[in-house]
């Protein structure tokens, strides 16, 4: 059974980098990127997500964050900040997607479900697996059937 993903893969046909069109204030959630620059970000359906880092285009400072929405239309990613390294981020700082940083590669990681037979069953919600007791009762009054 494959577990329904919440970490918003990147398409090859996109580069995962956008810029920003406006400065960004210090608790800042929502950026404003330069036209058509959301079209490089994956689309994200609802609960969908991923991980970017914002490198600020004065300084050397980054910010690590979670983007929990991209609208194509406007141009604007909403985002959860998860470390802050910049006071205040300025326009044309990067926003890039990515995959191979600890938590990212922990929550795709998370999603890959493990093979299971029954009547073992896995839940994705909660990442366990249970034992059907129905399922075991069936298998020993009919040890041939193999469920």
């Amino acid at each position: 059974m494959a577990c329904p993903g919440t970490y918003a893969e990147l398409p090859c046909s996109m580069t995962g980098v956008a810029y920003l069109a406006q400065a960004v204030s210090p608790g800042g959630t929502v950026y404003q990127l330069q036209r058509n620059h959301a079209q490089q970000l994956p689309t994200l359906d609802a609960g969908q997500y991923f991980y970017a880092s914002v490198q600020d285009a004065c300084t050397d400072c980054c910010d690590q964050v979670r983007v929990v929405a991209v609208d194509r239309e406007t141009d604007q990613v909403t985002v959860e900040v998860l470390s802050r390294g910049c006071g205040c981020l300025s326009s044309n700082s990067r926003l890039r997607y990515e995959s191979c940083t600890v938590p990212a590669i922990r929550d795709i990681a998370r999603e890959a479900a493990p093979a299971v037979e029954w009547p073992l069953i896995y839940d994705c919600a909660t990442h366990t697996i249970r034992l059907d007791c129905q399922g075991v009762t069936e298998m020993v009054a009919n040890p041939c059937s193999g469920g």
